[in-house]
């Protein structure tokens, strides 16, 4: 269960639309809050605050010295045009306008290096792992799109057949690779937030 959610996961990440998914069972917001250091310009975090693994990292916001909230831009310091800031370490100082995921996005570089201290100073939208499943779960209900939850029957029906050689194999892989479909189409398209944008072409018959 724990390995099709896994990859039910991995699916939806890749193809996700402009509202981003997120397990119901964690109790605590994707939003991770670090207090800013003055000379500090690195910050790591491997999971949140429930334990939960970070996977990605969607949009960073910092505090100024007055406590006004401004998003980060984010650079790539491997580019040879955006890089001088970030390799003369500590060198530049002030507010942060930007930053660099680090460690495979697991912590980021701020630009420039913060000259003051500010509690909770730093907010870090992220996507995380799911909720895992126990052995004493009871009534913990996936967290994927209820018209999906045959998939947590259907992966591993298709890897123990698959493993022991049984012809149930053949039938679960297409109805797997069915439900992989729907999961793609359903996610993609997740993004009633946003506006639908339309735009009228006018006809000249003249």
């Amino acid at each position: 269960m724990n390995l099709a959610d896994d990859n039910a996961l991995q699916i939806i990440l890749n193809v996700e639309g402009l509202i981003q998914y997120d397990d119901h069972s964690h109790s605590k917001y994707p939003i991770l809050t670090l207090d800013l250091v003055s000379g500090q310009k690195d910050y790591h975090f491997t999971a949140d605050e429930e334990g939960a693994l970070v996977l990605d990292i969607y949009r960073v916001l910092a505090a100024d010295a007055t406590g006004t909230f401004r998003d980060l831009t984010q650079t790539d310091q491997h580019t040879p045009l955006e890089a001088t800031e970030y390799v003369d370490g500590l060198s530049h100082t002030g507010t942060p306008s930007s930053y660099d995921l680090i460690g495979g996005g697991v912590g980021i570089f701020l630009n420039p290096t913060p000259n003051y201290n500010y509690t909770k100073g730093l907010k870090v939208f992220v996507s995380r792992e799911s909720v895992k499943f126990t052995d004493t779960d009871t009534n913990k209900k996936p967290s994927i799109d209820g018209r999906l939850h045959e998939w947590y029957v259907v992966d591993p029906v298709y890897r123990y057949a698959s493993l022991k050689g049984l012809k149930q194999a053949r039938p679960a892989e297409q109805r797997r690779e069915e439900l992989k479909s729907l999961m793609r189409d359903i996610y993609s398209r997740k993004n009633r937030a946003a506006p639908n944008n339309l735009s009228a072409e006018v006809e000249d018959n003249r």
